[in-house]
């Protein structure tokens, strides 16, 4: 049996994201997982619910890059595998940002470049 090869299917470079950079989001604050100037993942819980579209901020801890005033549109929502019954059930978030302004388009490239100097892209 042949498998369909996985295509990806973003038009930009994914960089993985790094332990201090934080996803605010109305149900709390996630590690982002990976980013790109199209949009990013992070992981929650299995319950969290989001809405079609909002606001978010990102914060990268040690630096001054805060970035506020962003929008996300949902994308899919993918369940983790589950280790073991002790572990909270997780899914995985996909977000594409939504009309971003220059304010935060030149913030999010000065994240990109701080990523690019130490990040592994995917």
């Amino acid at each position: 049996m042949s498998r369909m090869p996985n295509i990806d299917r973003r038009r930009s470079t994914r960089l993985k994201g790094q332990k201090e950079m934080f996803l605010v989001h109305p149900n709390g604050i996630a590690f982002i997982g990976d980013i790109s100037c199209g949009g990013l993942c992070f992981h929650c819980s299995q319950e969290e619910f989001f809405p079609e579209n909002w606001p978010v901020e990102i914060v990268c801890a040690g630096t001054t890059l805060y970035i506020t005033g962003l929008y996300v549109r949902l994308v899919c929502e993918q369940q983790d595998e589950v280790i073991n019954f002790l572990t909270v059930p997780t899914k995985k978030v996909s977000v594409e940002f939504l009309d971003v302004n220059e304010q935060n388009r030149s913030l999010l490239t000065r994240l990109f470049s701080y990523l690019e100097d130490g990040a592994v892209t995917q």
